[in-house]
C-alpha cells in the first residue's frame, strides 16, 4: 500500500475513491471500502482511500478536542490489511477548510486523484462549513466524469454504526458492543515508561503505558485485556488498570497494565492492549493492604474470564 501524506505528493491515477473521516474505521466504513475495491478489479483502476489525518471538527470554534479510537499507526495497518493500493491521509487545514464544495472536487478528486468512481457514506459532508451533500457530490460527478455510489446507514440491533456510537460504547466499558460495531476488539498502543511503582510496591508489577495519540480511552475501572509486547510479538493475558490511584491519592489518569507470567524490563518499547471486559470501576481503599487483597481478587476473576476465552 502506498501512502500519501500531503496533496502535493499524490500521483495522479485512475482510482476509485473512498471519501470519509474513517474514525476507527468501522463495520460501515468497511462496506465502502469493499465498494470500491469491487470498482477497482472490475475497471483496472487503483483502490484509493482519502481521509484527513485530523478531524475536520476541529477546526469549528468551541468544539470539544475530539479523542480518535485509533491512532494513525492502526488505521493505517487497518487499511493495508483491508487491501487497499493507496491511501490517502493529509492533515486538514486552512486551505483544506476554505475550499468550495466545487472546489474540492474539482482540485482534489478530479485533478489530484484522478477519480472514476468514488463512494461515500449517506452523512457524507464536504467543501466550506460542509456545504457539500451527497446529492450535490452526484451532479458534480456528472459534470466532471466519475460515478458515485453511496452506502446506506448500517445498522446493528438496532443501532446506527457511528464512530461517535463507539466512542461512547468505549467509555462506558462496553466491548462487546464495541466489537460488533467495530468489527474487531479496542485497543490502545503505547509506549512503556516509568510510573511510580505502586504496582510494584502491593505485589502485582504493572507496565505504565503511555498512549501513542490523543486516544478515546475507558472510563477509570480495571478491565480485562491482552498485551502483546510488539519486540516479542507474543500475545499475554493480562489486567489493565485506567484511574487516578485515589487511594494513594494520585490526580493525573495513568494506564497500568500486570501482564501475566511476564517480568522483563521493557521501558520505551511498544506495547498494544486489547479491551475484553469491564471487571469494576476504580475504587478508593482504606488502606494499600485492603486494594492488594482485591487486586489478587481482579487477578483471579480475570485469570477465569480468560480461561473461558
Amino acid at each position: 500500500m502506498i501512502v500519501y501524506k500531503g496533496l502535493e505528493n499524490i500521483k495522479k491515477r485512475s482510482r476509485a475513491v473512498a471519501l470519509g473521516n474513517f474514525d476507527g474505521v468501522h463495520i460501515a466504513h468497511v462496506k465502502l471500502i469493499d465498494m470500491i475495491k469491487k470498482r477497482a478489479r472490475a475497471f483496472n483502476l487503483e483502490a484509493c482511500v482519502f481521509t484527513f489525518k485530523n478531524h475536520p471538527k476541529e477546526f469549528i470554534p468551541g468544539s470539544e478536542i475530539l479523542k480518535y479510537i485509533n491512532d494513525t499507526e492502526k488505521t493505517m495497518e487497518i487499511f493495508e490489511n483491508l487491501g487497499i493500493d493507496s491511501l490517502v491521509m493529509v492533515p486538514f487545514d486552512e486551505v483544506l477548510q476554505r475550499m468550495s464544495p466545487e472546489d474540492f472536487v474539482k482540485d482534489v478528486i478530479v485533478e489530484r486523484l484522478g477519480a472514476k468512481y468514488v463512494c461515500v457514506g449517506y452523512d457524507y459532508r464536504f467543501g466550506f462549513e460542509g456545504k457539500g451533500d451527497v446529492s450535490l457530490l452526484d451532479r458534480l460527478g456528472k459534470t466532471y466524469g466519475f460515478h458515485v455510489d453511496v452506502i446506506d446507514k448500517v445498522s446493528v440491533g438496532g443501532v446506527t454504526v457511528s464512530s461517535s456510537r463507539i466512542r461512547k460504547l468505549i467509555y462506558e466499558g462496553d466491548f462487546e458492543g464495541v466489537q460488533k460495531l467495530l468489527g474487531r476488539r479496542y485497543m490502545i498502543a503505547g509506549k512503556v515508561v516509568h510510573g511510580k511503582s505502586i504496582g510494584r510496591k502491593l505485589g502485582f508489577r504493572t507496565l505504565n503505558i503511555m498512549p501513542r495519540e490523543n486516544l478515546c480511552i475507558p472510563s477509570d475501572g480495571v478491565y480485562v485485556t491482552r498485551t502483546r509486547v510488539a519486540m516479542k510479538s507474543k500475545v499475554y493475558d493480562s489486567i489493565t488498570n485506567i484511574g487516578t490511584a485515589p487511594t494513594f491519592k494520585g490526580d493525573a489518569v495513568s494506564i497500568e497494565t500486570n501482564v501475566f507470567d511476564f517480568n522483563e524490563d521493557i521501558y520505551g518499547d511498544i506495547v498494544h492492549i486489547d479491551f475484553l471486559k469491564k471487571i469494576r470501576d476504580e475504587i478508593k481503599f482504606d488502606t494499600p493492604e485492603e486494594l492488594s487483597k482485591q487486586i489478587a481478587e481482579d487477578v483471579r476473576l480475570a485469570k477465569d474470564i480468560h480461561s473461558e476465552e
